[in-house]
């Protein structure tokens, strides 16, 4: 099953960013994923986010380059490419910051508080065009895999860089979704056609297979599915 939403459609979040939430229309299956975020930071520009204690993120730069604060008493920046990784033990707020001239393009990922006591946690890292090549490149998950920051939750957040005319198949084993969110470009999933800031989630499928119509990049984000 195809669950669609069109950017046109999203809803707006506080100072206009665009929300994607993950468990509106046609009773989509979401498990920890709670929404993504995107949102053009301007120079100058700060931007505090409230996190729930227990509750991981996944900060993603796609243009441009931010400060951080973590809220933890770690602060950093991150460029393009750059990935950021938090996990509250208390309800904090972590902040980015645009100290540069351009404006900077940012996407977050949220993920349920999860169930225990946690402790809190900041990791980062950089992955270059080349190494997001395909959609092989695992940013985030729950055992580490291939070095990727590591979540609480069974969760796996891809990140790839398609060239025009490339196939790509993601396999999915039993009781796990796909959320697809197209960066860039233009690609299909499963058939259905999307463009940059629309999103879709491959559910009861085997596979989610995504072809790119022109230069593009996406998040993929597998989760064990959950009916809310």
């Amino acid at each position: 099953m195809i669950t669609l939403q069109r950017a046109r459609d999203r809803p707006q979040g506080p100072e206009g960013r665009a929300v994607h939430p993950a468990d509106e229309a046609f009773g989509a299956l979401r498990g920890c994923f709670e929404q993504l975020t995107s949102e053009t930071v301007e120079p100058g520009q700060n931007l505090v986010r409230p996190m729930a204690a227990g509750a991981e993120v996944v900060v993603y730069v796609g243009e441009g380059s931010l400060d951080f604060n973590d809220g933890l008493g770690r602060a950093g920046s991150l460029i393009a490419g750059g990935f950021l990784r938090l996990t509250a033990a208390t309800n904090i707020g972590f902040s980015v910051s645009n100290s540069s001239l351009s404006p900077a393009r940012v996407y977050q990922i949220y993920l349920s508080p999860a169930a225990l006591s946690v402790e809190p946690a900041s990791e980062q890292c950089h992955l270059t065009v080349a190494e997001r090549r395909g959609l092989g490149c695992v940013v985030a998950s729950r055992d580490g895999r291939g070095g990727s920051m590591r979540l609480l939750h069974d969760t796996c957040i891809h990140s790839g860089v398609l060239r025009a005319g490339q196939h790509v198949v993601h396999v999915l084993t039993v009781g796990r979704v796909a959320w697809v969110h197209v960066v860039e470009g233009q690609v299909s999933v499963a058939g259905t056609n999307i463009r940059a800031g629309d999103r879709v989630c491959v559910s009861r499928q085997r596979t989610a297979s995504i072809t790119a119509h022109q230069p593009s990049e996406v998040l993929l984000i597998d989760v064990i599915a959950s009916t809310r």
